[in-house]
């Protein structure tokens, strides 16, 4: 039989272990929490940005008719048709991409949901952004306070320091 000192040794050990376990496991709900949230804000933006894309050639659409017509009836210039009209274009090509970015935020949500990364989602509502101050150092002791990874070290350390 071990020595009692040796129990309580490698009952410290074991309870260590435990605490590591369980710092490396609120790490990886950090990780997962972090992942949705930049996620859905990708999402929201690329919806966000479709929306007021679309607006923006519905309103370059009507400027380009009245440009023809304006240049039609001889009163403007047919540089301005002509703008309106690789403008458009431009907005095209940046709706392509947005769709493209709405498509691999979509994938990803659906990942992290453990859902088909096809299955479409619904639009996200209009969210109020409110102002909020930051204190720097504030912020700074409270992540070295609550970082599950540094929290695993120190119990490492400690551990170490047990088995010697």
């Amino acid at each position: 039989l071990p020595l009692p000192s040796k129990l309580r040794t490698r009952g410290d050990i074991a309870e260590q272990d435990v605490a590591m376990a369980k710092h490396r496991l609120r790490e990886t709900r950090l990780r997962v929490t972090a992942d949705v949230r930049r996620a859905f804000w990708n999402y929201y933006l690329a919806v966000r940005s479709i929306e007021v894309t679309k607006e923006n050639q519905r309103l370059l659409r009507q400027f380009k008719q009245t440009a023809q017509a304006k240049y039609k009836a001889g009163t403007a210039s047919q540089e301005d048709v002509l703008r309106a009209a690789t403008e458009l274009s431009n907005l095209q090509n940046k709706l392509s991409t947005l769709n493209r970015r709405k498509q691999t935020a979509t994938a990803m949500l659906n990942r992290l949901m453990n859902r088909p990364v096809t299955q479409s989602l619904h639009k996200p509502k209009l969210i109020e952004f409110e102002r909020i101050s930051l204190q720097s150092e504030r912020l700074l002791r409270q992540a070295a306070s609550n970082n599950p990874e540094i929290a695993r070290v120190r119990e490492r350390i400690e551990k170490f320091g047990r088995t010697r």
